[in-house]
């Protein structure tokens, strides 16, 4: 059964076609850089987001971006978007850097 879905899984990455979000699209990343990683600092998001990217850096690894305490700190960050959502959207800026 396992070997199943693992199968089903590779199926549908290789499937699969990302298109573009006519939203605003809101990123939370790391502030710690890979070696190895794009040079892109947005990415590659901004070929998926028709209507901008806002990015939130956030002091941090990719390890523990969602462990106490930086959890805090995304949590009031996706707060603060989320309450600006109905009004005018999150941001309004290309890019917000904060933390």
């Amino acid at each position: 059964m396992v070997k199943k879905v693992r199968k089903a899984c590779l199926q549908a990455e290789r499937d699969y076609a990302p298109q573009p979000y006519s939203g605003r699209v809101i990123l939370f990343r790391s502030s710690h850089k890979p070696l190895g990683q794009t040079i892109d600092p947005r990415a590659g998001w901004s070929t998926y987001a028709a209507d901008g990217l806002e990015i939130h850096e956030i002091k941090s690894n990719h390890e523990n971006i969602l462990l106490e305490p930086q959890v805090r700190f995304v949590a009031e960050q996706l707060k603060t978007c989320l309450e600006e959502v109905p009004v005018a959207g999150c941001g309004h800026a290309d890019e917000v850097l904060s933390l």
